[in-house]
């Protein structure tokens, strides 16, 4: 089994959180409204600067390759 690895992305690592972003949340159309998704996806599927810059986002590896990313802001949106 390969292992899996967390660390805190950086502000480097925008464009490819952005491409694992609009990965997996391109796959998960089925599961919401076509209409409500079309429009939050170009906001969703963006790494956000300023949750980068904030330390509490990160980037999760399996033997070494990107597969995911998460993080979390006490902001409310917008």
């Amino acid at each position: 089994m390969s292992e899996i690895s967390i660390r805190a992305a950086r502000s480097e690592d925008q464009e490819l959180l952005s491409a694992l972003l609009a990965a997996s949340y391109a796959s998960l159309k089925g599961s919401y409204d076509p209409h409500g998704l079309d429009a939050a996806l170009p906001y969703m599927s963006r790494a956000n600067p300023k949750l980068l810059a904030g330390g509490a986002y990160y980037l999760a590896a399996i033997g070494g390759e990107p597969a995911g990313c998460g993080g979390w802001s006490v902001e409310k949106p917008g």
